[in-house]
């Protein structure tokens, strides 16, 4: 089930480490390789968002339309107007500024466990020093994402779980852990939601 908070965390988190903006299309890219990362590294998926191949190459498909279309209901508008500026064509600015809050800054980022970050860190580190261009192009490479698959009449298709992980080498076994691991996870996200719920009532 998507997590809009987390997903906007993680993009708070990325542009943190940017200087506080970042265009639209590249940032959906530093997104979707930490989320695969997480997936195939933990068998937990940092926002659950759903993968998709695109023309620009891989995706989140939630992360993407929230992004590129701003919010579009109050709950959405709470979660961006929480991390950032009003939206823009092109790129997301953060609305805080993470020098007002040194280290601290880093405790605001409630949905991220520690092992994330450190894939982020290293995402980051990897690939944000990358032009928009230069990202497009690497994810589009079997080297960098084999997963990815060209659609076919400008149609994109869904990467799903047994297809990222036979591409990334993991094993029939492998991959049912990963996919075990994912459902046991939204199971408890659900169980914890309407607990929630119960309690708003």
């Amino acid at each position: 089930m998507f997590n809009l908070e987390t997903a906007a965390e993680v993009a708070a988190y990325f542009l943190s480490k940017n200087g506080g903006s970042m265009d639209k299309v590249k940032l959906n890219k530093l997104m979707y390789l930490a989320e695969r990362e997480c997936i195939l590294s933990y068998g937990t998926p940092l926002t659950d968002d759903l993968m998709f191949s695109h023309d620009l190459g891989p995706i989140l498909e939630n992360s993407d339309t929230f992004f590129r279309n701003g919010p579009k209901n109050t709950y959405e508008q709470e979660v961006w107007s929480k991390w950032f500026k009003a939206p823009d064509k092109d790129s997301v600015e953060l609305s805080l500024n993470t020098k007002d809050f040194g280290e601290d800054f880093q405790d605001k980022f409630n949905n991220l466990f520690r092992a994330a970050r450190r894939i982020m860190d290293k995402i980051y580190t990897e690939y944000g020093s990358k032009s928009h261009n230069e990202v497009i192009s690497l994810t589009h490479s079997a080297k960098v994402c084999p997963e990815w698959g060209r659609p076919v009449h400008h149609v994109e298709h869904k990467i799903t779980i047994e297809n990222l992980c036979s591409c990334h080498g993991k094993t029939v076994q492998e991959t049912k852990e990963i996919i075990d691991s994912i459902e046991a996870n939204r199971e408890m996200s659900q169980a914890m939601e309407e607990l929630a719920n119960y309690g708003r009532i």
